[in-house]
This record gives structure tokens, C-alpha cells and sequence, in this order.
């Protein structure tokens, strides 16, 4: 018999995310582990997904049926199950020390899909939206997403941002672009390192080139994520393993 594979090394830096974080994981593992990891499907992370109590952050087990309000039992004990899952997951990465990548509130579709039909008149040209209910909407939605990384960045934690590809539908983009800006800006007030993902991958429209898509409508392909490896190794040393050198 041969000898076993050795596996890859893991370094001192922790993921967190949605499924654009799972790709990214995918992608790096023959080359490298990352030391803990909390990565699961956005709805996941849907609502106020997170709580802070006796200054500990935890993943909220909450009232799932105000946000899914057609889940059956078992679907929501299944949910309920993964959100502690998710928690355990989370407490590992908070015992530890090492920088964070994090995905998590870069699913700029959530946000799209809920409120596109308000950026809508009746003969779906202009937005309806004023800029102050625009603010007050992304206020909102994205306040869960900004406490939970606002928690990890007072706790000492260096913490790295990687949005979403631009995969921005054609049709009143309004919505998308307000949402990426907002969570662009208030990341890094709070001291979030924000990666510039945008500038080298999108059109003069702000629209992921179609180099850089996968198959589906959502997510980068693996020349994406090269450059995202590259990026990331530029500001943690720790990344330089498995940068994409080819």
C-alpha cells in the first residue's frame, strides 16, 4: 500500500461565512486548513441571527418562524439544531487567537430579493424608495451583521471582510449598489479591513466581468478566487500559503 496523503497544513486563521466563505474554503483545501471555521448557508444568518449577553457572542436560537414563516417542526428543530451547531462552532473560533476571514452579511441578493419589488413604480422604471427609507432599510438589515463583527474587532480581533462577487441583476441594480456601499462603509469605520474584490473584477457598470462568474448566478469561479487567495495574503502573512502562484 501506499503511503497516506499528507494533509495540508492549517494555519492560524479562522473562517466564517456563508456559502461564498465555503467556496473559498474549497477551493484553498488542497493547499491549505484553516484553524476553525463557522460556515453555513446564508439563511442561516437571516434576521438577528446573533445575540450578545454578559459580553459573550453567541449565534441566537430566536424566533425562526418570523422569518421563515412557512417552516414546518421539523424543519425548524433541523434549523434550530444547526443554529447550535453553528454557536459551537462559533465559541471554538472565539477561544482562539488568530485573524478571521469573514463572508458574513456580503449576500447582497438577501437583501435584494427582500425589498427589489419597493425599487419598483408600476412601470418598473424609478425607484419608489426615498434615500432616507433606503438608509433606514439597510439600518436595519444589516445591523445584525455589523454587531456581530463589531464585537469580534472591541474583542481584539483582526478581522478581514471579503464581499460577494457583483453578480448584479439587470434590473434595477439600485438596490445592490446601496447595499454593498453601506456595509463597505460601516465595516471599515469600525475597523474592519474591507478587501477590494471590486476594483480588478468588475465592468465599468460595477458588474462582475464574466471571467470571474461561475455557472450559477451568484457566486465567483476559481479565477475569483485566485485573486481573492492573492488579495488576502497582501494583509495576512498567514494567507501566503496557500496563495495562488500560477
Amino acid at each position: 500500500m501506499g503511503q497516506p496523503r499528507a494533509l495540508p497544513p492549517v494555519i492560524d486563521v479562522a473562517l466564517i461565512g456563508d456559502s461564498h466563505a465555503n467556496i473559498l474554503r474549497q477551493y484553498l483545501a488542497p493547499r491549505l486548513r484553516f484553524a476553525a471555521s463557522m460556515v453555513a448557508p446564508s439563511k442561516h444568518f437571516a434576521g438577528q441571527f446573533c445575540t450578545i449577553a454578559d459580553d459573550r457572542l453567541h449565534i441566537a436560537q430566536g424566533d425562526l418562524l418570523s422569518i421563515f414563516p412557512r417552516l414546518d417542526g421539523p424543519r425548524r428543530d433541523a434549523m434550530l439544531n444547526a443554529r447550535a451547531r453553528l454557536d459551537t462552532q462559533l465559541q471554538a473560533i472565539i477561544a482562539g487567537r488568530g485573524p478571521i476571514v469573514s463572508t458574513l452579511g456580503s449576500a447582497t441578493h438577501r437583501f435584494y430579493r427582500t425589498h427589489a419589488a419597493g425599487f419598483r413604480t408600476q412601470d418598473q422604471a424609478a425607484p419608489q424608495y426615498s434615500g432616507k427609507m433606503l438608509r433606514a432599510l439597510l439600518g436595519s438589515f444589516c445591523a445584525p451583521y455589523l454587531d456581530f463583527h463589531r464585537h469580534l474587532v472591541t474583542s481584539g480581533r483582526t478581522v478581514v471582510f471579503v464581499p460577494a462577487p457583483a453578480r448584479i441583476p439587470d434590473e434595477h441594480p439600485a438596490p445592490w449598489l446601496a447595499y454593498d456601499g453601506y456595509m463597505h462603509a460601516e465595516m471599515t469605520r469600525m475597523g474592519v479591513t474591507v478587501l477590494d474584490t471590486h476594483g480588478d473584477t468588475c465592468d465599468e457598470t460595477g458588474t462582475l466581468r464574466a471571467d470571474f462568474a461561475a455557472d450559477d448566478v451568484l457566486h465567483g469561479n476559481d479565477t475569483w478566487n485566485a485573486l481573492v487567495i492573492n488579495k488576502l495574503a497582501q494583509v495576512l502573512p498567514e494567507m501566503a500559503i496557500g496563495q495562488d502562484r500560477s
